[in-house]
């Protein structure tokens, strides 16, 4: 998956970060509840959520140490995202799940999180091409049985073989990151 790009002035995302959008959500029922992966989550630009709101609920809340499991540290804050979370979470209770069934509640918790804008994204026609590929598959691969601590792994190995970028420039006209030998041959006026 290439790395994710984002022009927050022109509202234009690249498919993979909606991959890895998809990806975060499952990773953070692998990983523990992890505070990391939860601000990931928060702070995603996908995700629906009003920055102040969230800049204040990090520094009261997230700082400190989120119990294993716990999702209360988002209640009266974050109800709906907590509730989306809780019932895609519910699937991790359990060892094993069919592979379509873990997918279809990850899309369910992604479209809840993004308020059911994921879709009218630029970039999301590669993303439903690759969930429609994956729905599509053989009903033996549909109905395996897999352990759902291994499901986000299991999704990047399948998409890595899938191309997901911007179809048109993917830099800012204005914009030029250089290296630092770029920068030494180069004469940008950096005014």
């Amino acid at each position: 998956v290439s790395q994710s790009r984002y022009d927050p002035h022109s509202n234009r995302l690249d498919s993979s970060l909606i991959l890895n959008y998809f990806l975060i959500i499952a990773e953070f029922f692998e990983n523990d509840f992890s505070v990391i992966n939860l601000l990931s989550i928060l702070k995603h630009p996908v995700t629906k959520i009003d920055p102040q709101k969230l800049a204040e609920f990090e520094i009261k809340n997230l700082r400190k140490i989120l119990a294993k499991k716990d999702l209360s540290i988002l209640d009266g804050n974050f109800d709906e995202i907590k509730s989306s979370l809780a019932a895609f979470g519910k699937l991790f209770d359990h060892v094993h799940h069919n592979l379509e069934i873990l997918i279809e509640a990850n899309i369910k918790c992604a479209e809840e999180l993004s308020g059911n804008s994921i879709y009218e994204l630029e970039a999301a026609e590669e993303f439903i091409s690759f969930i429609s590929e994956l729905n599509s598959e053989s009903s033996s691969i549909k109905s395996l049985k897999i352990n759902s601590e291994s499901y986000s792994r299991l999704i990047r190995n399948l998409s890595s073989k899938c191309k997901f970028e911007l179809k048109e420039e993917d830099t800012h006209p204005r914009l030029h990151i250089l290296s630092s030998l770029e920068a030494r041959l180069m004469n940008y006026d950096m005014g």
